[in-house]
């Protein structure tokens, strides 16, 4: 199992140092890992609060995310925005989990709400 959070580092004595990454673990006793930007390090990766690092994580993503995908033909899902009416042949995929958007909906700036917050969660990929 994967675990996906928000971790503050510590400083060599082991005390809280107020710098934030969003970090993924493999398993329970797994090594601990910075991901997306805040993988590359730098100082505009070194967030003060566990939310800019989720923030952080979020853009990364909506960075990497893949649009206009085309889904079954046999599926044409209802587009995610809740007030659209309209079915959909295509999506937007934000790592791996895909979005059915209409082409009126198929932006980033949708893809952001729909796609919703990032906060701590876990996998099993």
């Amino acid at each position: 199992m994967n675990y996906y959070q928000p971790c503050q580092l510590a400083n060599a004595d082991g005390s809280p140092s107020g710098v934030w990454h969003y970090t993924k673990k493999w398993g329970s006793e797994g090594v601990l890992m910075p991901i997306g930007y805040c993988a590359q390090g730098g100082a505009e990766h070194a967030h003060k609060s566990a939310e800019e690092a989720c923030e952080c994580y979020k853009t990364y993503l909506l960075d990497q995310a893949r649009y206009n995908l085309a889904v079954s033909p046999s599926s044409r899902p209802r587009c995610r925005v809740l007030s659209c009416p309209h079915y959909t042949g295509e999506a937007a995929e934000i790592d791996h989990i895909l979005y059915a958007l209409c082409p009126e909906h198929m932006n980033r700036k949708t893809l952001s709400e729909v796609f919703g917050e990032v906060g701590q969660g876990c996998a099993s990929w």
